[in-house]
């Protein structure tokens, strides 16, 4: 019971960081230490998805690990291209 307590507090506490303007930057971007989710819901007339959480590693080592890659390949062409 104690931990099903803990949970709705946990749930009602993200729900409030969510829900207030002091998380959100003007481009769209969510931070919150608070709020335990990775990602988010996005706000709604801002578009379909979600948006990842900058204040939890987690979400800024997923957002690394998928636009890191792409950036290599991108510098290895423009390599290959002026230097072959």
């Amino acid at each position: 019971m104690s931990q099903e307590r803990e949970t709705e507090s946990q749930d009602a506490l993200n729900e409030r960081e969510w829900a207030s303007s002091w998380n959100w930057s003007a481009s769209g971007s969510y931070s919150s230490k608070a709020d335990t989710r990775l990602w988010v819901p996005k706000r709604p007339m801002t578009g379909i998805g979600s948006t990842p959480n900058l204040a939890r590693t987690g979400a800024r080592t997923a957002l690394a690990a998928m636009f890191v890659p792409a950036a290599a390949v991108i510098v290895v062409l423009v390599v290959l291209y002026f230097f072959r």
